[in-house]
């Protein structure tokens, strides 16, 4: 069994260790760190933003006064909610050469951005860990032969 939590997750945390007090070594718990917004986050998360877009596109959201001043990497507000991401957004995709394409990777976009301010979204973090402890842990297939 794997468990991944979040950050904001205190609650489910503290229950899965008190549950876990007599781990047989055939469980993993996963805690994953908070996520804050910084140049290399959307080329480290999307394939298809280069660095150079990303940090592009984070210093249009800097100088656009939407990362608040005083936590590093995080928002002022709800990027799905303000106007403002939307019209940041929009200029960059511009700057992709706009199109069905540049709409698509802006909704890509959008939707990494919400895991940073929302610290609960659904996320692809911690899932190559527990599949490598799964599969160190996982005991060895039993195949048959179909040889004569």
């Amino acid at each position: 069994t794997v468990y991944i939590t979040l950050a904001e997750e205190l609650k489910e945390r503290e229950e899965i260790d008190l549950a876990w007090e007599e781990n047989t070594g055939l469980a993993q718990h996963t805690r994953l760190p908070k996520v804050f917004f910084k140049p290399d986050f959307l080329s480290n998360r999307i394939q298809q933003v280069t660095k150079e877009q990303s940090a592009k596109l984070y210093a249009m959201i800097a100088k656009a006064e939407l990362l608040d001043s005083g936590e590093d990497g995080k928002f002022v507000s709800n990027p799905e909610h303000d106007a403002t991401f939307g019209r940041v957004l929009h200029e960059f995709a511009i700057t992709l050469g706009g199109g069905p394409d540049a709409e698509i990777l802006v909704d890509a976009i959008m939707e990494v951005l919400m895991v940073v301010w929302g610290q609960h979204a659904v996320t692809r973090d911690g899932v190559g860990e527990a599949l490598d402890w799964l599969l160190k842990v996982a005991p060895p297939l039993n195949t048959a032969s179909v040889r004569q």
